[in-house]
């Protein structure tokens, strides 16, 4: 889905379990430190895909509309739409 559009979707970063698949996109590294118990903080910036916000407004709006009915049809019927 990455390469058809523009930026990343949110979901796309929810399901990372690995620093890999996180960098895979391509996010920019704002800030690399090394801790004192030798482990890594980056923080990153990742380009959003366009239209992420103005979904979220609906989806947020049905949400509350039908009582979270949308929840349980509108999920997984846009996850079977985006693949």
């Amino acid at each position: 889905m990455a390469a058809k559009h523009e930026g990343v979707s949110e979901s796309d970063i929810e399901d990372c379990e690995t620093r890999l698949c996180f960098l895979k996109p391509g996010p920019e590294i704002l800030d690399k430190k090394e801790n004192s118990d030798s482990s890594l903080t980056e923080i990153y910036r990742v380009k959003r895909e366009r239209g992420t916000t103005l979904r979220s407004l609906g989806d947020g709006v049905l949400s509350v509309g039908t009582l979270g009915i949308w929840n349980v049809v509108g999920t997984p019927s846009k996850v079977g739409v985006e693949q």
